[in-house]
């Protein structure tokens, strides 16, 4: 298994952008192109912090698997009030990269989008809205009310625009159920966020969207994501058909 960080132009941002990647081993995992996961860090974080508080090398190290764990700073992955296109960032400029500098399969059916907190709620944004993109999702104690934060600048004003472009729950109304990729949902029972996310797994259920949720001991803390990141890389590989390579 090889790591590292990787610094690139993003057109979206007109700036450099970074992100974290882990790139598995031929002789264990065979000689690729591999499948793909997106991984995303949470509000308080950067693309350092999956690396630096899980043990995911190990969890991945015998897989066909590419994690790419980009900076998304503070934005929620979307269109911020403040005009930053993470959205175009995370859907355009950071795919095009990582497939054509890694080896990556392209296409829907080789790429799965994760994260935590804020991570969990930008991805599952990016499945709702772009299921031509995504076969998998897997969120960890998502913040799916954030569009409801007072204090989150990316959102902007309370009742403006990019507060109801970005609903969680409105978006998952208007998905096209037919498309969507396979979702997995879950959260401590003691998570400050455990109610929004019961919240959003009952839209999910009175709209008849399939999901995995599941609600385990714990809090919105690292003890939690680095053990309950495996639950959803098992999610992401069957949906990814990846299994780990023969004799590894």
């Amino acid at each position: 298994m090889s790591y590292g960080t990787i610094h690139f132009f993003s057109h979206a941002l007109a700036r450099k952008a970074a992100f974290n990647v882990i790139v598995p081993e031929v002789h264990r995992a065979g000689p690729g192109p591999y499948p793909c996961l997106y991984l995303f860090h949470g509000l308080t974080d950067d693309y350092t912090a999956w690396l630096t508080n899980t043990g995911i090398w190990r969890y991945v190290r015998d897989l066909p698997l590419v994690v790419v764990m980009p900076d998304i700073a503070r934005s929620f992955g979307i269109h911020t009030h403040a005009g930053e296109c993470y959205e175009e960032f995370l859907t355009r400029d950071l795919i095009e990269y990582v497939e054509h500098a890694f080896p990556v399969r392209p296409g829907r059916e080789s790429r799965a989008v994760g994260g935590l907190s804020m991570g969990g709620y930008a991805s599952v944004l990016l499945g709702l809205k772009h299921p031509e993109l995504f076969c998998s999702v897997g969120a960890h104690s998502g913040a799916y009310l954030a569009h409801k934060a007072r204090d989150l600048e990316a959102f902007g004003p309370r009742n403006g625009e990019v507060r109801y472009r970005y609903n969680l729950f409105r978006l998952a109304e208007k998905a096209d159920r037919a498309r969507l990729p396979a979702l997995y949902l879950d959260c401590g029972d003691e998570d400050y966020l455990i109610e929004s996310n019961r919240a959003f797994h009952q839209h999910l259920e009175a709209l008849g969207i399939p999901h995995d949720y599941r609600e385990f001991p714990g809090v919105h803390d690292w003890d939690y994501w680095d053990t309950h990141i495996r639950h959803s890389l098992e999610h992401h590989c069957t949906a990814l058909q990846v299994a780990p390579a023969p004799g590894a």
